[in-house]
Order: C-alpha cells, then sequence, then structure tokens
C-alpha cells in the first residue's frame, strides 16, 4: 500500500491543474478591443504545399486587414517556397517576406528577424503548417487587451488523424494543452508552442537573449521561462475559436526523433515547477513497470497495479474531459484507456533515455525549423 504514497504527488498535481482549468477563461467570446496594429511572424522552410492553405487561412480573419501585418521569414527553403510566398506578396502588400542570410539558420534566428521588421506593438507567432478559423487573430487580441503585460499561450491541437499513431499523438497533444492550461490557471505556467504564441514586442526585446543562444531549438519555451523569469505573467487564450492545428508525424521514428528532442532541450531549463512536474509525471510512470518487474515474483502486487492504474486514469480523464469538452474533441476520448497504458511505458522509455542520449541539433528537426 506504500504505493499509493508515492503516486499521491502526481494526484495533487493532476487536481491542481484540474483546478487552474476551471478559473474564470482569460479571454471572451466578445471585446471592445482597442486599435492594436498587429504583426505576425511565421517562420518557414520547405512548406510549399501548406502555403496557400495557410495564406487562406490568413485571409479570412475577420480582424481589419488595416490593422495587421504578416511577416513570411524563409529559413533557405529549397522546396519554392520563397517564391510561392513572393507571388502573394505581388498580390497583396500586407504580406512581407524576408529571407535569412546564408549565414544564419534556425527558426530563433528567423523569429528575431521578424521581431526586428515588425511594425505591430503586439506580436503573435505560428508555423507554416498550422491552420486555423477566421476569428483567430481577432480572439488572441481581445485576450491580450485583457491580459496587456502577459504572454498569452494560445490553444494547439493537432489535426484529426486516423490510426494507432495518429491517434495516440492527437491525445498526447490534448494532455499537453490541458497541462499547459492549467498550470496557467494557477499562476505556474510550464508549457507553451510557437504555433499559437503571443505577446507585446517589447516582452520579445526583454527575452532578445532566448533568440540569440546556442540551443537551436525551444523558441517557445524559452521564451515563456526567460519572460517568467523577470516576473511577467502568463495566460491561456481559453476560446475554442482561437485554436491552432498542425500536423501530426506520420512516421514513428520522426515522432520518438521530436520527443527526444523535447526531452533533451529539458536538460537546460532552469525552472523549477517544470523540474518538479517532469520528475513527479516520470517517478510516477516509472512506479508501474518497476512494481510490474516485483509482481513477477509477487502476485499481490498486481492488485496494487490496478488499483494505482484505475486511480491515475481517473484523474487524468477529469482533466482531459474537461479540455475535450470545450474544444469539441471528444471522440478523442475513445482511445483514452489505451494511450494510458501505452503512455506510462512511452513516458518512460523517453524520460530516461532521452536524457541519457547526445542529440545534434544539426539534424532534419533543425532543418525544418521546428523546435
Amino acid at each position: 500500500m506504500v504505493y499509493f504514497f508515492l503516486i499521491a504527488p502526481y494526484f495533487l498535481l493532476i487536481v491542481s491543474f484540474i483546478l487552474g482549468w476551471l478559473r474564470k477563461p482569460s479571454s471572451l467570446n466578445s471585446f471592445n478591443r482597442s486599435s492594436i496594429f498587429i504583426s505576425v511572424l511565421i517562420p518557414v522552410r520547405n512548406e510549399v504545399e501548406n502555403i496557400p492553405a495557410l495564406i487562406s487561412c490568413l485571409d479570412s480573419q475577420t480582424y481589419p486587414r488595416e490593422l495587421f501585418e504578416v511577416i513570411f521569414i524563409d529559413d533557405h527553403s529549397t522546396d519554392g517556397t520563397y517564391k510561392c510566398i513572393y507571388n502573394y506578396r505581388n498580390i497583396d502588400t500586407q504580406y512581407k517576406l524576408i529571407s535569412l542570410p546564408d549565414h544564419v539558420n534556425g527558426k530563433k534566428k528567423a523569429l528575431w528577424r521578424g521581431v526586428e521588421a515588425s511594425s505591430g506593438d503586439f506580436i503573435m507567432t505560428t508555423d507554416g503548417d498550422c491552420a486555423f478559423g477566421p476569428r483567430w487573430i481577432e480572439l488572441m487580441a481581445d485576450c491580450f487587451v485583457q491580459n496587456p503585460q502577459s504572454l498569452i499561450i494560445g490553444p494547439v491541437f493537432l489535426k484529426d488523424q486516423r490510426g494507432i499513431l495518429g491517434q495516440f499523438q492527437c491525445l498526447e497533444f490534448m494532455s499537453l494543452i490541458a497541462s499547459g492550461a492549467g498550470a496557467a490557471g494557477i499562476g505556474h505556467p510550464i508549457l507553451c508552442n510557437g504555433a499559437n504564441l503571443a505577446a507585446p514586442k517589447s516582452m520579445f526585446y526583454e527575452a532578445a537573449d532566448v533568440y540569440k543562444a546556442e540551443v537551436q531549438s525551444g523558441d517557445d519555451i524559452f521564451l515563456l521561462l526567460e519572460l517568467k523569469r523577470k516576473g511577467f505573467e502568463a495566460v491561456f487564450c481559453r476560446n475554442n475559436e482561437a485554436v491552432v492545428e498542425t500536423e501530426t508525424k506520420k512516421k514513428l521514428g520522426d515522432f520518438i526523433e521530436q520527443r527526444s528532442r523535447w526531452t533533451f532541450k529539458s536538460r537546460y531549463y532552469r525552472d523549477l515547477d517544470i523540474i518538479a512536474v517532469a520528475i513527479i509525471v516520470l517517478a510516477t510512470n516509472l512506479l508501474f513497470p518497476i512494481s510490474f518487474v516485483f509482481a513477477l515474483f509477487n502476485p499481490y502486487f498486481f492488485l496494487d497495479i490496478i488499483i494505482l492504474f484505475i486511480l491515475k486514469c481517473f484523474v487524468d480523464f477529469i482533466l482531459l474531459f474537461l479540455v475535450a469538452d470545450f474544444f469539441h474533441r471528444k471522440k478523442w476520448l475513445s482511445f483514452f484507456v489505451i494511450h494510458q497504458l501505452v503512455y506510462i511505458f512511452y513516458v518512460s522509455w523517453v524520460g530516461i533515455f532521452g536524457h541519457l542520449s547526445t542529440f545534434s541539433w544539426k539534424s532534419r528537426s533543425q532543418i525544418s525549423g521546428k523546435g
């Protein structure tokens, strides 16, 4: 029964996220916003297939066109991305295009060039493979008006995918959004995603060192941590029309590589909130395979494993149900039990070997410019 004491920190952690989620939303459906000029920064590399759909999303925005600009920063594309955007730019001067010099590369450097070239007092970021609804800019602007000195964390989900790997990624991504929103709700933000992120331009300059650091990836998390360290708040834009959708990884190898990359960069984190959450989550998931080994020698341990698994599923399901219901993604929960079983071994594997392994930032992930 001692295991019940070991799982207690995880139980309390998820309960705190639930309470954070249930707090008053940071963004309303209607708000009398000021006339804010907004700069939308989009670093791209080899996204020619996605550019037309992305621009279609931008063209459909309800926010007044005279009050926002879109700055594409091309990171040495070789597939015609630059020419594709250039053609749109000739049609609509609202779209600006910057090309990184030969000696400069990477998503961080691209974003910083965009910040320097921007004219808006409020900056939003997204990626080249993303899609969003017509009220995206409008709702993020509303959230900014209500929280003018905060980092605005927007919701990011994966596009619906069939197949075990796609469904697993969708549910895992939703769990990250749930945890990030809950943590921000209790005043201890730990997660954000550059595919839907916004802040006053002045705050990007406050965190300028993030974009000049040698670590190529992590522009979003390191921005959050730097601003948090300097005393700025982060709020979650809780609105189901402010969602940005991005693609899943199609191959298992790409998925594992991305998660290992996330784990690798975590060794640079110095934030106590993130460290505490990582330890609690890893320790709780390691508890199950360790207990299983003991159960091979003492069958009574199997009962403890089952009870602990039910308790973990219970509290996880409450958090995920609240978020899935709000964002109209309850169908993903049909994969919940299988996800929980796989997640235990997946987190244990990635958590351990992701830290033990070495990772080269000159891998394919850096080439794509994705953190």
